[in-house]
């Protein structure tokens, strides 16, 4: 730490110790098409002071949190658009999502908070009224924040919407179109609005769309244990099983099988715990 700010997103204060304490997340690689992509684990409260004046590379984050903007403002580019924010704004992060982060000068902080998997589909963005109460809660009573930061939750669409942006919506739906014929649609060239969103999004058009449907697909995979992956796939626009399954394990680490593996283990623990407790 210098001068009182961290200067990379790995770098985290908790609440509740002396300033002088740094903490520094554990960040896992995994192979994302020939390169890496940071994944930061965001699995408990922090109060984040952001490095004046800089960009934060794009980076991941394996669980789902919500960032609510303390002090300053500071833009956003991830995997639901481009977001210009300010004291009272949340950020709602997914599992696996990713994000770049341009810090403007001055005294810029976030108060980061980990929620429910439920409460990460909310939408995007919100904002809260209060936010010295959620603050002051976060002090003393950290596993109160988030029914705090939900209870005073407003959920939001404040996207910028210029060229990029656009593209951006376009290539997170299903049916996303060829960037060519996008691009004439819209009176540009392939190649500048290519350079414009890299610029904007740090990926490129097609990784976005790739790690778009990826995720897509993940969320399916978690939520609908009846549905085949091959349904999940056709739904979600892969040319195959084989396909969803290769990019689903770029994104997350782990494949199809793996995570359907996860989840029936997790409910079977809880249906045991649910049945132990009837009996007694």
């Amino acid at each position: 730490m210098r001068d009182g700010r961290i200067h990379d997103p790995g770098n985290a204060i908790d609440l509740g110790e002396p300033l002088t304490s740094r903490h520094t997340a554990s960040p896992q690689l995994w192979p994302r098409g020939g390169s890496y992509l940071e994944y930061l684990s965001m699995d408990r409260l922090r109060f984040l002071s952001l490095p004046s004046r800089t960009v934060m590379r794009r980076h991941g984050h394996l669980h789902p949190y919500a960032a609510l903007v303390v002090n300053g403002h500071y833009e956003e580019a991830g995997d639901s658009g481009r977001y210009r924010v300010t004291v009272g704004d949340v950020l709602i992060h997914a599992p696996f999502s990713a994000h770049c982060d341009r810090i403007p000068a001055g005294r810029n902080c976030v108060l980061d908070i980990p929620i429910p998997q439920h409460a990460a589909h909310l939408g995007s963005i919100g904002r809260v009224h209060d936010v010295d109460a959620i603050v002051r809660i976060a002090a003393k009573d950290p596993a109160e924040v988030v029914d705090a930061l939900l209870e005073q939750l407003i959920v939001i669409d404040s996207r910028i919407m210029d060229l990029p942006d656009m593209l951006a919506c376009a290539l997170r739906r299903t049916a996303s179109p060829r960037i060519a014929d996008w691009a004439r649609e819209h009176g540009i060239a392939r190649e500048t609005i290519s350079r414009q969103f890299s610029s904007l999004y740090e990926v490129t058009p097609a990784r976005f769309r790739v790690e778009s449907r990826a995720r897509q697909a993940w969320n399916m995979i978690s939520s609908q244990p009846d549905s085949s992956l091959a349904e999940i796939a056709a739904t979600c626009g892969f040319s195959d099983q084989a396909h969803l399954t290769r990019d689903v394990a770029t994104l997350t680490g782990a494949t199809p099988g793996s995570w359907r593996a996860r989840n029936r283990d997790r409910s079977h623990l809880f249906k045991t715990i649910a049945n132990s407790s009837s009996d007694t």
